[in-house]
């Protein structure tokens, strides 16, 4: 259930108001469909050898965080038990205490050669790629 303040509608909407109101939105709320605050930011970029993939993960320390390979999909998860008292926040935009995010993998992706790092709150994760040939390479198959 979500409370809404009381409006009073007069054609004049002080700005204090609209930033307000605009402020106390979820990101659900102003695009639609259930996307989360508690899933964190995700870069990719692309280089002749490798995809790079950066994760934003502050406040995390890199034990907590697990990195799968389930079938064509890359798996990045964290589940942290947090049992020291927290302090009462007065407004909270990042929580990670508990995520999954997939990534689809291509099929140049040297899964063998996968690696990762983590600095300064952010995951990188390096997807090397296959050589050309192997990507390429085309193998009869006989019909027996």
């Amino acid at each position: 259930m979500r409370h809404h303040k009381y409006h009073n509608h007069n054609s004049f909407t002080p700005f204090g108001q609209i930033i307000e109101d605009f402020f106390n939105k979820s990101i659900g709320d102003i695009v639609g469909g259930d996307i989360s605050l508690n899933t964190p930011s995700a870069n990719t970029f692309e280089t002749d050898e490798a995809y790079t993939l950066e994760i934003a993960a502050p406040g995390i320390k890199k034990t907590e965080i697990e990195i799968e390979i389930e079938k064509d999909h890359l798996v990045i998860s964290a589940d942290i038990d947090r049992k020291e008292a927290a302090p009462e926040y007065k407004r909270r935009e990042f929580d990670y205490s508990k995520f999954t995010r997939r990534f689809k993998l291509k099929d140049d992706i040297n899964l063998k050669a996968i690696s990762a790092s983590y600095d300064l709150g952010v995951l990188t994760i390096t997807l090397p790629k296959l050589d050309a040939e192997t990507v390429n390479k085309i193998t009869k198959i006989k019909i027996g």
